[in-house]
């Protein structure tokens, strides 16, 4: 940092040969160089090398900025080879930042300043970067870049806004501003509270106000300027309640519910806590808003169907969707049958779950507990198809064992979506390991004396019985001729056995 602050001087006494002219020597020598070494396969020469770009006076970047910045925007790219380099990545975007404050904006001049040829393609290594999520044995070292790239917009933005606001387009705030309340909503305290404080820096601005925010009226109401010093955003029971807010504004709630989802499925009892109830006191105001309640389990499915199979987001998903199942948040929909969001639901899950068969992955998994007000088909087992279990204890949250509860969950729709659901947890009583077995016949037997109405008077004693009866960890061949009979007293087809590995 100390070689870094005194470059600046270095080369202002060394490498000027006019008052605002670089000796080409030089400056051919030394840009060459430093763009070099941000290919280098060490991460803190990239960061070093990085950070001296960013420190260089504008008189060295003059005529080489189109370079210099192409050379940064490769440095914040995520390739297999480096995906771990997440301070470099940041270190990047910091140089991009402090480039553009000292070349300032000036139109027409590519090479010599931020203008409207070369400001998309700042924005967009800015904005490619909310999107790292990298984890390693340190943790969320995403949060690094992320973080950075949320004060580099901001600071771009600003600057762009005091000279030359034209420039800002509709469709980028947009995504500046989405991006920037997604990061408020998630799980980790103090970057959320920098996010928000990014977020209502850009919303409050006025000197002039950043053009094209998506809707601002609201959004002043709901973050009045005398409320931004006296909120505390890093705390739960303050910052959640606020920012479900923004599940009311169309152009926020995918973003913001994505973020919401992800503080579900976080470790922080806290953060579980606010965040769980904050949602739920939203979808109770919109219980009588048909209208309104379509658009956000829309908005739910599309957020799982855009993250299948990514484990981050899938995870937690599956469990916020079994909150809000069980806390019948979406009973509106069991009146009618196959409602199109039990139908795609259900298409969603069963696609989450095939083909999940990798060994260490089945044994590996993050213990979750379920909160205590969770209703009885979630039961006080979970299941979890990625791992082994013990009956009666907290479960690692994996998507497989997510999936369980939300089969169970779903037999309350009518129709063919809980003939479907009841097939799968069939499918699931001969699975491969005799835990997961175990387990699934205690969320059925729990299941069917939650929904009454799933199997007939006639035959529910029996189903029960069979259910608790069963040694569910014995052979196969036994286990599946019980499983059989099940089948054939809840109505649903036998399943076929196939030449597949835990298959039934």
């Amino acid at each position: 940092d100390a070689a870094v602050s005194a470059l600046a001087a270095l080369c202002s006494e060394y490498y000027m040969k006019e008052p605002g002219e670089a000796d080409p020597a030089i400056q051919e020598e030394l840009i060459t160089q430093y763009l070099a070494e941000l290919r280098n396969p060490e991460e803190m020469t990239r960061c070093g090398f990085s950070l001296a770009l960013g420190a260089l006076p504008g008189f060295l970047l003059k005529g080489r900025l189109q370079q210099v910045l192409t050379g940064l925007r490769a440095v914040t790219h995520t390739s297999p080879e480096d995906v771990s380099f997440a301070e470099s990545r940041r270190d990047g975007l910091k140089a991009i930042a402090r480039i553009c404050q000292t070349v300032g904006v000036k139109a027409g001049a590519p090479d010599e300043a931020v203008c409207g040829e070369n400001v998309s393609q700042i924005y967009c290594a800015l904005l490619g970067c909310m999107d790292d999520y990298t984890t390693d044995s340190r943790g969320d070292v995403g949060t690094w870049v992320r973080k950075a790239a949320m004060t580099s917009l901001m600071d771009l933005t600003l600057l762009l806004a005091r000279s030359q606001p034209e420039l800002i387009e509709a469709h980028t705030c947009e995504r500046i501003m989405c991006c920037v309340a997604q990061q408020a909503s998630e799980k980790i305290d103090r970057f959320r509270a920098h996010a928000a404080s990014v977020f209502l820096t850009l919303l409050h601005f006025d000197s002039p106000p950043i053009p094209h925010v998506p809707h601002r009226g609201e959004l002043e109401k709901l973050f009045p300027r005398s409320d931004v010093a006296s909120v505390n955003w890093s705390a739960p029971s303050q910052a959640f309640p606020r920012i479900t807010q923004l599940l009311g504004l169309p152009t926020y709630r995918y973003h913001v519910l994505l973020g919401l989802v992800v503080s579900l499925g976080g470790l922080t009892e806290s953060t579980i806590r606010h965040s769980t109830q904050s949602l739920f006191e939203y979808m109770k105001g919109i219980q009588s808003d048909p209208q309104a309640l379509g658009s956000f389990s829309g908005t739910l499915l599309q957020i799982f169907e855009d993250n299948l199979l990514n484990e981050r987001v899938s995870v937690p998903l599956l469990k916020t969707l079994d909150h809000v199942l069980t806390h019948g948040c979406f009973d509106i929909f069991t009146t009618e049958e196959d409602h199109p969001f039990a139908v795609k639901l259900l298409a969603l899950c069963k696609k989450e779950i095939k083909n999940s068969k990798d060994i260490q992955k089945l044994l590996s998994g993050i213990a979750v507990d379920f909160p205590s007000a969770t209703l009885a088909c979630v039961g006080t087992v979970q299941m979890c198809a990625h791992t082994h279990l013990r009956l009666g204890a907290p479960g690692p949250h994996c998507a497989h064992g997510s999936a369980l509860p939300r089969f169970c969950g779903m037999v309350q729709f009518p129709g063919d979506v809980r003939r479907q659901a009841l097939l799968q947890l069939c499918l699931l009583l001969c699975h491969r390991f005799p835990l997961i077995r175990k387990t699934t016949a205690s969320q059925v037997y729990e299941t069917l004396l939650t929904y009454s109405d799933v199997v007939g008077a006639d035959v529910l004693d029996e189903v029960v019985t069979v259910l608790s009866d069963t040694a569910w960890d014995a052979e196969l061949a036994v286990v599946r001729e019980q499983r059989n009979r099940l089948c054939d007293l809840l109505g649903v087809p036998r399943p076929q056995l196939v030449p597949q590995p835990g298959a039934c």
